[in-house]
């Protein structure tokens, strides 16, 4: 999936598909950062570069652990 926006990079993610955020939004690498699954690509210039790439291993452990960490700490703010 190439996508420009946060929410096109976290639909990708949340169906196990790799995907390239043509970004340089600070939310939009933060999310690359914190939960992998994709790769950031800060200009179109690049991105035939990025799509040459394998692509970007979905569904990891750190991943998985990081949006379980990430949901215990909204629920402690929701209880």
């Amino acid at each position: 999936v190439v996508t420009t926006r946060l929410h096109g990079a976290m639909m990708a993610f949340g169906f196990d598909r790799p995907y390239i955020a043509l970004s340089v939004d600070p939310k939009v690498q933060a999310f690359v950062d914190g939960y992998g699954g994709g790769r950031l690509c800060p200009s179109i210039e690049a991105l035939g570069s990025e799509l040459a790439l394998p692509p970007a291993a979905v569904g990891s452990a750190a991943a998985a652990a990081a949006a379980r960490a990430f949901g215990e700490r909204a629920r402690k703010l929701l209880t």
